[in-house]
C-alpha cells in the first residue's frame, strides 16, 4: 500500500505537465542579445504570450524531477531489456548531439534559450528527454495510465471551453477584463486595452499559440481516447474517454488543422493493424462507432454551416497538386510580374520578361528607360509613377512619406507593395529592406524540389524546398536549437513573393518536425530520435500486431502507441513547440513503460504455459490469468 502511494506521488509532476503547464498564457517581454536577432526584430524587447512562461515552468518541473530521481532512484526499478538498452543509448546520443549543437552554435543565446516567441532552446530540448525518461521510470504498473488520462481529460475539457468561445469569436482572453488581467500582468497593463482577437472566429487555438498546434495535440488525444473508449474497462472510465474523444474532435475540426487531420488519419490507419481482429470480433461496437461518428460529424457540420470542413477541400487539392506537374509553373519566377532586380552603377535594373527597365534618380524624381536606352514614359500623379507601356504596365512606383536624410523612399507596386528602394542624385537608386531600410541585394537561392508547388500546404512546399539544401551543412551537427530562422535564406525575396504573395515575410520555422531537428540539432540527432521511435514501434508491433489483444493492458499499450503515431504524422506538417511537445514526450515515455510491463507479463505467462490447459471453445488459456 505504501509503495502504491509513493508511485502515485511520483506521477504528480507528469500530471502537472499535462494538465496545467499547457494552459499557461502569460505576457512577458524578452530582451534580444544575439546580433542576428536584433537585425531581424530590432533592439526593442519582444513580447511573448505563449512560450516563455511555459518554458520557465517546464524547466522548474524538470528540476524537481531531477531532485526526485536523485532522492528516490532505485536500481531495481530501472527497466532493462534489449529494447530499453537501445532506447537509452539512442536517448543519450540525442542528448549529446543536442548539447554539442547548443554550445558550438554561433547564435549562443538563442541556441541555449530559444527564439523570443518560441523558447525552445537547448535547455528545453534536454528537459523533454529527461521528462520522457522519468515517465518511463515512474510508470511501474499499467494502472498508472489512468492518472495520465485524468490529467489529459482535464486539459482537454478546459481547452474545449476556451475553444468554444474562440470559435464563436468571443475569445475569453481578449474580450473579457478578467481574461486580459489573467494573461497580461499588472506591470504591462497598458497593453490590455489594445489587445485584439488573435485569430478570426471559427479558428480554435486554445492556449497553444496557433490553431495548427491544436492539430498536433488532437492528433494524440483523439486516437488515445477513442481506443480506450471502445475497448477499455469500466463504464465510468469509458464514459470519460468518450467525453474526451468528442471534445478532441470538436477541437480538431474547430482548429481546421490539416496536419491534425493527417495525424489522426494515420493513427487510425495504423490502429487497424493492431485492433483489426478485435474490431471484427466485437463488430457491434465497431458498427456503433462508425454510425455514431458519421452522425456526430454530420450534426457538427450542420451546426457550423459547413465551416468545420472548409479546409478539407484544400487538403485534397494539396494532395492532387503534389502528384501533378505543370511545366508552365516549373520556374517560379516566370509567374511573377518581374523576374529579377540588380544594381548597375547608380541605376536599378528590373527584369520584366525579356525586357529590362532601368531606373535612375534625378533632381526631379525618377527617370525610366528600357534596355536599348530609350525613355519609358511614366506619368507622375500624387506621388505615384505609372505607365501605359505594355512591357512594364504591371509595375508602378509610389513615393513614401518617410525619408532617410536626403534620400527619398519608394515602393515598387505589382500591384501590391513588393520591394522598397531609396534614391538621390549622388548615390543613385538602391534596393533596401522595408523594415530597417538597410541595403539589400537579390540573390539566387539554392532549392531542392517543389518547383511550381511553392504554395503547397500554405507555402510548406516553398519552405521545405529552401530548407533541404541546409542539410548539407547540418547532416552531423546542427546550427543550434531554435536557430532555424537565422539559417533560412530570408533574402529569397522572389521566392517568398511566389509563395506568400509578399516579399516581407519572416520564415521562422520549417513546419516539419524532422527538418526542424535536422537543421537545429543535426542529422545524427534526427537519426537518434527516429531510432527511439523505431524501437518503440517494433516492440509495439511484436506485442500487439495481428493479436487478439483481449486484456486491458494490451489495449492501453495500443492506445498510447497510436497517440504517438498521431503526433508523428502531424509532425510532417508541424514542428515542435513548448505548448505541445512535453505532452508527446510524456505519452512516448508512458507508452514505452507499458510495453516493457506487458512484455514482462507475457514472458511470465509463457513460462506458466506448460502448466495451463486450453479451452478450445473460448480459445484462451485457463489458469494463467
Amino acid at each position: 500500500m505504501r509503495q502504491d502511494r509513493v508511485n502515485r506521488i511520483l506521477l504528480i509532476p507528469l500530471m502537472i505537465l499535462l494538465s496545467i503547464i499547457p494552459l499557461i498564457v502569460r505576457y512577458t517581454q524578452v530582451l534580444l542579445t544575439d546580433p542576428q536577432a536584433i537585425e531581424m526584430w530590432g533592439s526593442m524587447p519582444v513580447g511573448d504570450l505563449f512560450s516563455q512562461v511555459k518554458a520557465g515552468c517546464i524547466l522548474t518541473i524538470t528540476g524537481i524531477i531531477c531532485i526526485i530521481l536523485f532522492l528516490a532512484y532505485s536500481k531495481k526499478e530501472l527497466k532493462i531489456d534489449c529494447y530499453m538498452k537501445g532506447i537509452y543509448i539512442a536517448s543519450g546520443v540525442y542528448l549529446f548531439i543536442t548539447l554539442i549543437a547548443t554550445f558550438t552554435s554561433q547564435y549562443k543565446n538563442t541556441a541555449l534559450w530559444g527564439v523570443a516567441d518560441r523558447a525552445e532552446g537547448g535547455v528545453i530540448l534536454v528537459s523533454y528527454v529527461i521528462i520522457m525518461l522519468y515517465s518511463l521510470y515512474v510508470v511501474r504498473e499499467v494502472e498508472s495510465y489512468k492518472y495520465i488520462m485524468l490529467a489529459l481529460l482535464v486539459l482537454t475539457l478546459i481547452l474545449t471551453v476556451l475553444g468554444y468561445y474562440q470559435y464563436i469569436g468571443q475569445d475569453l482572453f481578449t474580450t473579457t477584463e478578467w481574461g486580459k488581467a489573467l494573461i497580461i500582468p499588472e506591470k504591462y497593463k497598458e497593453y490590455r486595452d489594445g489587445l485584439q482577437l488573435l485569430y478570426e472566429e471559427k479558428r480554435i487555438y486554445g492556449t497553444m499559440f496557433h490553431y495548427n498546434y491544436i492539430g498536433s495535440f488532437t492528433a494524440m488525444i483523439i486516437p488515445l481516447f477513442v481506443t480506450l473508449a471502445l475497448y477499455g474497462r469500466g463504464w465510468i472510465w469509458r464514459t470519460f474517454y468518450v467525453v474526451g474523444a468528442v471534445c478532441g474532435v470538436f477541437l480538431l475540426l474547430g482548429s481546421t488543422s490539416r496536419a491534425g487531420l493527417i495525424g489522426v488519419g494515420l493513427s487510425f490507419g495504423i490502429g487497424l493493424v493492431f485492433l483489426g481482429k478485435k474490431m471484427i470480433r466485437e463488430w457491434k461496437v465497431t458498427i456503433a462507432l462508425i454510425i455514431t461518428s458519421i452522425l456526430g460529424i454530420f450534426l457538427m457540420n450542420q451546426a457550423t454551416q459547413g465551416v468545420i470542413f472548409e479546409r478539407i477541400p484544400e487538403l485534397l487539392k494539396d494532395i492532387e497538386s503534389f502528384w501533378s506537374f505543370n511545366q508552365d509553373e516549373a520556374d517560379y519566377k516566370e509567374a511573377l510580374p518581374l523576374q529579377g532586380i540588380a544594381h548597375e552603377g547608380k541605376a536599378l535594373i528590373i527584369q520584366v520578361g525579356a525586357s529590362r527597365l532601368s531606373i535612375n534618380a534625378t533632381e526631379d524624381g525618377l527617370q525610366f528607360s528600357d534596355d536599348n536606352g530609350d525613355s519609358v514614359v511614366y506619368d507622375y500623379t500624387e506621388g505615384l509613377y505609372a505607365t501605359q507601356d505594355e512591357r512594364f504596365n504591371k509595375l508602378s512606383f509610389r513615393k513614401m512619406d518617410r525619408a532617410i536624410q536626403d534620400r527619398m523612399v519608394w515602393e515598387i507596386l505589382a500591384p501590391i507593395p513588393v520591394f522598397t528602394f531609396v534614391s538621390n542624385t549622388e548615390e543613385g537608386v538602391h534596393l533596401v529592406n522595408p523594415n530597417t531600410l538597410e541595403p539589400i541585394e537579390l540573390e539566387e537561392v539554392e532549392y531542392i524540389g517543389f518547383e511550381g508547388k511553392e504554395k503547397l500546404g500554405s507555402a510548406r512546399g516553398y519552405i521545405w524546398s529552401r530548407t533541404l539544401p541546409l542539410l548539407k551543412e547540418t547532416w552531423f551537427i546542427g546550427k543550434g536549437p531554435d536557430t532555424f530562422v537565422y539559417e533560412f535564406p530570408q533574402h529569397d525575396y522572389l521566392g517568398k513573393w511566389k509563395a506568400y504573395d509578399t516579399t516581407n515575410m519572416l520564415v521562422d520555422k520549417p513546419h516539419n518536425l524532422y527538418l526542424q531537428i535536422a537543421v537545429n540539432q543535426g542529422g545524427v540527432a534526427l537519426v537518434a530520435f527516429l531510432v527511439i521511435i523505431g524501437i518503440y514501434f517494433v516492440q509495439s508491433s511484436k506485442l500487439y500486431a495481428f493479436k487478439r489483444n483481449d486484456e486491458e493492458r494490451h489495449i492501453v499499450g495500443i492506445a498510447f502507441m497510436v497517440a504517438v503515431i498521431g503526433y508523428l504524422g502531424a509532425g510532417l506538417f508541424n514542428d515542435s513547440i513548448v505548448s505541445v511537445a512535453p505532452i508527446f514526450w510524456i505519452i512516448l515515455g508512458v507508452g514505452i513503460a507499458i510495453n516493457y510491463i506487458n512484455s514482462k507479463m507475457n514472458r511470465k505467462q509463457e513460462q506458466a504455459m506448460p502448466h495451463a490447459t486450453i479451452d478450445m471453445k473460448k480459445r484462451k488459456y485457463i489458469g494463467i490469468e
